[in-house]
């Protein structure tokens, strides 16, 4: 792996105890992914919802309630998410990070 350059905070971040289990773990970095997916799963589903409310589509039942709840606790989960992902992968590394078994 090359010495870290740039920023000095994408020098820590790169730098990080995260991110080097995040390169050594094999199923850190998948789980990682899921998390990230499933955040913008809940926060384009709850904003999906919100719209059919608004244009009368869709009433406000208690299943479209509980979802606009989520949509604020999604944006929290998709910020660590990403930035888990951008202490493994500093700008210009390839992706995914091979595997430590290579």
């Amino acid at each position: 792996m090359h010495p870290p350059v740039g920023p000095a905070w994408l020098v820590w971040l790169e730098t990080s105890a995260l991110a080097m289990a995040m390169r050594q773990w094999t199923w850190l970095y998948p789980s990682v992914e899921i998390v990230h997916i499933l955040g913008f799963v809940v926060l384009v589903g709850a904003a999906f919802m919100f719209d059919l409310r608004l244009l009368g589509v869709s009433p406000a039942t208690p299943a479209a309630q509980r979802l606009a709840g989520l949509e604020g606790s999604s944006i929290p989960r998709l910020g660590a998410s990403a930035s888990s992902r951008l202490r493994t992968h500093p700008p210009g590394e390839n992706f995914p990070p091979p595997s430590p078994r290579e």
